[in-house]
C-alpha cells in the first residue's frame, strides 16, 4: 500500500548536510519539494519508517517530522508540486 507523506526537515547549524537529507528524502519514493523544507512523498513505507531512514543520515539535532496524510489542500505551492501531488495522491 502507498502512503502519502509529507516530510519536513530542519536543518540546525553548524552541520547542515542538505544534500544526505534530500537524497534521503528522494529514495523514500516518489518525491516533489511542495516548500523549501518540506516534500511529498508516495511511498511505501510507513510515517515511522520513512522517519527512521532519513533521520539515520540527518545529524543528531537536525529535526525531521513525517506525516502520513489522508487529505491536502495548497495554495501557490511550487511548481511542479500540484500536479505532481494530483496525479499521485488516490493511486
Amino acid at each position: 500500500m502507498a502512503n502519502n507523506l509529507f516530510v519536513a526537515y530542519d536543518l540546525d547549524v553548524p552541520i547542515q548536510n542538505y544534500k544526505r537529507v534530500i537524497a534521503a528524502i528522494n529514495a523514500l519514493g516518489e518525491a516533489v519539494r511542495v516548500q523549501a523544507s518540506l516534500f511529498y512523498v508516495k511511498s511505501s513505507l510507513s510515517a515511522k519508517l520513512a522517519e527512521e531512514f532519513v533521520s539515520a543520515v540527518a545529524s543528531s539535532n537536525d529535526r525531521i517530522l513525517v506525516i502520513d496524510a489522508a487529505d491536502a489542500w495548497w495554495h501557490n505551492a511550487m511548481e511542479p508540486a500540484p500536479e505532481f501531488i494530483q496525479a499521485r495522491w488516490r493511486r
